[in-house]
């Protein structure tokens, strides 16, 4: 059987999904989580810009529950 293919997100799509941002929320929810994920880079873009301890915490919660 095929492997699904992997999605990598960018860093705009991580920012928009911390936003709520419906449509790019729907356009993910197409996709099993296990085929999504993110960079080292990008992950380290996301935690160098945040701008203080409530935004820090925001994004170490999971964005998918």
């Amino acid at each position: 059987m095929e492997e699904p293919p992997i999605i990598i997100l960018d860093t705009d799509v991580i920012i928009e999904l911390f936003k709520n941002n419906l449509k790019i929320k729907e356009k993910i929810a197409g996709f099993n989580l296990d085929e999504l994920a993110i960079s080292v880079i990008t992950a380290a873009e996301i935690l160098h810009g945040a701008i203080d301890k409530t935004e820090l915490a925001k994004i170490n919660k999971p964005l998918f529950q």
